[in-house]
């Protein structure tokens, strides 16, 4: 039997899968690891079960490094960075961090026609009121976002911090460039785009409490009704 067959069930089940991985994201305080380990663990599970010769070896090793690494154990040596002295110093986690308030204080400024500085201090009120202006050590102040705007402005397209601005940037360019009220734009970076971000980074408060509720349930909406695990 063509173990094609059966292709809708197994895409039920790795939906359903990614979807359990993501709520755990939400709430867990590992960074992700753990509902990394999940859904790579449901995506390779989908993979060799759609096609039993699906070369899945590199991946089978990373899972293995990773669920090592939450065991306790030393990181593998795929886990470690590479020695150049051009590597960036700072993790994915805190990259993704810069980027997203880089491309919401541009719009804000752009879009909002607030200054540079107010752009920048509305963009730091948020880090401030999620509990993240002291963000992995840094101070998220007016003067840091404003930092992180011209770097990412200003990286090369062919750089992966410009590559990642311009792709955020342009998620919400056509609702932005409609002609609306100047606050229901700010309302909408501020209010909305940046705090549903930072919850997914840690933001505390009642607020982030239940937007992050929100998120699990919007999540847990899109997962399908019948899941077959």
């Amino acid at each position: 039997m063509d173990a094609r067959a059966n292709i809708q069930d197994k895409w039920d089940e790795l939906l359903t899968a990614l979807g359990v991985a993501a709520q755990l994201h939400l709430v867990s305080n590992d960074e992700g690891r753990s509902a990394a380990i999940l859904q790579l663990s449901a995506v390779l599970k989908f993979l060799e079960q759609t096609d039993e010769g699906c070369p899945t070896s590199p991946l089978r090793i990373l899972l293995r490094a990773l669920r090592d690494l939450e065991g306790g154990a030393k990181p593998a040596k795929m886990l470690t960075p590479s020695r150049s002295k051009n590597r960036p110093r700072h993790d994915v986690v805190l990259r993704t961090v810069k980027i997203e308030a880089a491309v919401i204080m541009d719009q804000l400024h752009e879009h909002a026609k607030l200054s540079r500085s107010k752009a920048a201090e509305a963009v730091a009120k948020v880090f401030r009121e999620s509990g993240l202006s002291d963000y992995r050590g840094l101070d998220i102040s007016a003067t840091t976002i404003e930092k992180w705007r011209d770097q990412a402005k200003e990286a090369p397209e062919t750089s992966e911090m410009g590559r990642e601005f311009r792709r955020i940037r342009s998620i919400d360019a056509e609702i932005l460039a409609k002609d609306a009220p100047l606050e229901n734009k700010r309302d909408f970076l501020v209010k909305l785009r940046l705090p549903v971000f930072l919850t997914q980074f840690g933001a505390q408060g009642q607020k982030a409490r239940k937007m992050r509720q929100g998120l699990i349930l919007e999540i847990g909406r899109r997962i399908p009704k019948k899941p077959t695990f």
